[in-house]
């Protein structure tokens, strides 16, 4: 599930770094400072996409931080520049951080049955 999970962030990550990266270019060609700053909003997007790919498999609950974060500052960008796309893309990251915390919890019953697990 953490590898699943993994892929479909970097899929994710992808393919909004490709769609920012060109709203972002015809911004700044044609001087539009609202598509620079939406195209720069899916940016960091897409690199937290990237990030949360990572943790999850490392650590997959903050990798359900960095996804609840991520879609709450892409909704706050949406805001901010009047793009209602991005809201889709705040819904991806909140069903990103839900297969997260479901590998995360997978990934804890695992460690508790094989008697890896130790108390803090």
């Amino acid at each position: 599930m953490k590898w699943i999970t993994a892929l479909l962030c970097l899929a994710v990550a992808v393919w909004t770094f490709w769609q920012s990266y060109q709203i972002a270019s015809a911004g700044v060609l044609n001087n539009i400072p609202q598509l620079q700053g939406d195209g720069g909003g899916g940016l960091v997007f897409a690199v937290l996409c990237v990030a949360a790919a990572l943790f999850t498999l490392w650590r997959p609950w903050i990798a359900v931080v960095v996804l609840v974060v991520n879609a709450l500052i892409i909704i706050l960008v949406g805001f901010l520049f009047g793009d209602s796309t991005v809201y889709l893309w705040a819904g991806a990251a909140l069903v990103l951080a839900i297969l997260s915390a479901v590998a995360h919890r997978q990934w804890r019953m695992r460690r508790e049955m094989s008697g890896l697990h130790f108390y803090r």
